[in-house]
């Protein structure tokens, strides 16, 4: 066999390890990450889970305990809503969060389009048992190019029926000031 044609095998299988071991980490490197954003999406803190805990155990429907939080430019905070079925059957239900208005430091209307996208939080269908309760955190993520001012969000809660969504408990509003 030709000395030359050996080396350009042992070159190619080199290559072709070194290729996939390259392959594997950036994998991994990927569900790393994912994982993460996918773990940060889903903490709500021991002060406001007892604090959602408390206002459910006094009957409301509808919990947002801590409904201000003061976040910066380009960073995030977790929101918690806290959802009790009142029933005596078991109910569907879904939440909605709508961009409401913002103001900027001066008081005057920030014209904002996409202040809706900043939100992270299960939006799906879900099934409470009478007397059962669910907590959901909403991730609100602000951008590096937001304007500074108060941004503020509707929470809906519905029961969802075969014919129609009915509004549950009342509206609440979470605000979020950048700074």
């Amino acid at each position: 066999m030709d000395k030359k044609a050996f080396e350009l095998s042992i070159n190619f299988l080199v290559i072709v390890i070194i290729a996939i071991v390259m392959l594997a980490l950036g994998l991994k490197l990927i569900t790393d990450f994912f994982g993460k954003a996918t773990e940060i999406h889903a903490i709500i803190d021991e002060g406001t889970k007892a604090e959602i805990n408390e206002m459910l155990s006094r009957g409301e429907q509808v919990a947002v305990p801590f409904n201000l939080k003061q976040i910066s430019k380009g960073e995030q905070d977790t929101f918690g809503i806290g959802i009790l079925n009142t029933a005596k059957t078991d109910l569907d239900f879904q939440i909605m969060i709508d961009f409401d208005k913002a103001f900027g430091t001066d008081d005057s209307q920030l014209n904002v389009q996409d202040a809706e996208n900043w939100l992270l939080y299960d939006d799906e269908v879900f099934n409470l048992e009478p007397s059962e309760n669910k907590q959901i955190p909403v991730l609100v993520q602000v951008p590096k190019n937001a304007k500074p001012g108060t941004y503020i969000f509707n929470v809906f809660v519905f029961q969802k029926t075969s014919q129609n969504d009915l509004p549950y408990g009342s509206t609440n509003k979470i605000r979020v000031i950048v700074n």
